[in-house]
């Protein structure tokens, strides 16, 4: 089945957990409900003013979460194509979102209350951030500052405990989701990781910057200090 109904190009796409619609987000700013048993665009949700990179719903379905080359994040009530909330805090166009399959609160002060889940968003973005969001507030409660170049994606494990974000920077970090703590980095060894450079001659400024790529470092000239 092909749902064409996009005039532009078409950056993220989403089931919803019943499994009968998707949503997508697309470069023309609107974010698309479709159903994909009859191909129809159901609902179009207009409001951002940039591209849209990237849509999720919520783990109860009900509502639809995007994040826009605008730097902001909208929460949707689908069924009624209304925006619910509007989160802003990234500084730069955000890249990605994902849901938290489970992130346990703290028990309300009524004791007699049962403990309940909350959805939480993450979110990352060119300002080489990730941050955590509580839906119900809109709150950011968690911003965490490791990669020093754009965060490309994040996703939760299957228990919500561990959050992994992928940057241009060539590393994978992995996050406590509770504490905000990096628990480790991943990287791909480079053929020249490590090898130093400095003061190298019969090198051109563009061999320089590829052997950087491939891991060689250049250390700064240390400069002697007149007695």
């Amino acid at each position: 089945m092909l749902l064409d109904c996009h005039s532009s190009n078409v950056l993220s796409v989403a089931f919803s957990p019943c499994d009968r619609m998707i949503a997508s987000g697309d470069d023309d700013c609107l974010v698309k409900l479709w159903d994909i048993h009859t191909g129809t665009c159901l609902l179009q949700l207009a409001g951002h003013t940039s591209r849209i990179r990237s849509v999720v719903f919520t783990t109860d379905g009900k509502r639809l979460i995007s994040g826009s080359a605008d730097r902001t994040i909208k929460i949707w009530d689908w069924q009624t194509g209304v925006c619910l909330k509007t989160l802003t805090g990234h500084t730069a166009p955000i890249e990605t979102i994902a849901i938290c399959p489970t992130f346990p609160t703290p028990c309300p002060p009524d004791k007699s209350a049962q403990p309940h889940q909350t959805d939480v968003l993450a979110s990352s973005g060119e300002d080489g951030t990730v941050r955590l969001w509580n839906l119900a507030t809109g709150e950011c409660f968690q911003m965490w500052q490791g990669h020093d170049r754009r965060v490309w994606s994040v996703a939760f494990a299957p228990d919500g405990k561990i959050l992994a974000s992928s940057s241009e920077d060539e590393t994978i970090r992995l996050w406590n989701a509770e504490t905000g703590d990096c628990e480790g980095i991943l990287r791909s060894s480079r053929p020249y990781e490590a090898m130093n450079i400095t003061g190298a001659i019969g090198l051109t400024d563009a061999q320089k910057s590829t052997l950087k790529t491939l891991g060689a470092v250049e250390l700064e000239p240390e400069y002697a200090i007149d007695s």
